[in-house]
């Protein structure tokens, strides 16, 4: 018999699916989750401060270039490379969210690029990001138009919503982080 645990998840990004999540796969293997308002674990991410609302274990995660605060969470995992005992996991992004299955179809030219329609990507959200991801994509811009669809610097008219696709159809994508660390 499994022990039952409770989880809930807040401030993650928009349309996190509670139920069908890495996070809750790799926990039902060895107990019984049950997704709950009143969570002995939250697990929180970068997206807002819902998390201070609750009176349990906090764990945060982020795929963003942040270094966790553990005077705010008991656990974190993010992409760093820090140590901090047994509270402190580095998972990169793409090991959670399972991109690198999507991505190898790409990686492995089933779209050759010489028939690719679009010279270049670029689908950035965030406008607090390294000033040299914008520079970059002026001077491509001056060369040949780079098509932006995230909602930042946008200009295909409006924001993608298949990011996969949209990357088909171009040659290469600028894709910076959001900044800079070690």
């Amino acid at each position: 018999m499994k022990k039952k645990i409770k989880i809930d998840f807040v401030d993650f990004f928009r349309g996190f699916d509670k139920e069908n999540n890495q996070f809750t796969h790799i926990l039902r293997k060895r107990y019984d989750v049950e997704i709950s308002d009143t969570p002995d674990y939250i697990f929180f991410s970068s997206f807002g401060k819902h998390f201070l609302d609750y009176d349990c274990v906090k764990i945060y995660f982020t795929g963003e270039c942040t270094v966790p605060d553990f005077n705010l969470c008991d656990y974190a995992m993010a992409v760093g490379h820090i140590s901090f005992d047994s509270r402190y996991l580095r998972v990169p992004l793409y090991e959670v969210f399972q991109y690198k299955q999507k991505y190898q179809t790409l990686i492995n030219g089933t779209i050759p690029v010489k028939i690719k329609t679009d010279f270049c990507g670029f689908v950035v959200s965030n406008d607090q990001g390294m000033k040299e991801r914008l520079q970059m994509y002026k001077l491509l811009s001056a060369y040949k138009k780079v098509d932006s669809g995230g909602r930042y610097m946008n200009n295909i008219g409006g924001p993608i919503k298949d990011k996969f696709a949209f990357d088909q159809s171009h040659k290469f994508s600028l894709a910076f982080e959001n900044c800079s660390h070690r």
